[in-house]
């Protein structure tokens, strides 16, 4: 929802614009981010569309938020049982590698 806003600050900034070469999209394709409080199915859409089902990863906000309800609207929010792997444990396994051994 901001990245036109965003985009905007390398319009207005050469120095800013220079900060990111390969355009803000896909700079901000890098970035990961979570499902804590936001695992409905508007958010994950947006967050899918984004960063793509390799970079969300599962979060419940604990102790705020509760896994079940967590993985409750992850299951409303149309990803495939692969995906829902991948961000459930499996971009984290990948990000993290050696620390799950």
């Amino acid at each position: 929802m901001l990245t036109d806003r965003l985009k905007l600050v390398g319009v207005t900034s050469p120095a800013a614009a220079a900060r990111v070469p390969q355009g803000v999209d896909e700079t901000l394709r890098r970035l990961y981010v979570d499902t804590a409080s936001v695992a409905n199915r508007a958010a994950m859409a947006a967050a899918r569309s984004l960063f793509g089902e390799e970079h969300i990863l599962f979060g419940s906000d604990y102790p705020w938020g509760f896994p079940a309800p967590s993985l409750a609207a992850l299951q409303e929010a149309d990803f495939s049982e692969d995906a829902l792997g991948l961000i459930k444990y499996g971009n984290a396994r990948a990000l993290l590698g050696s620390v799950f051994g």
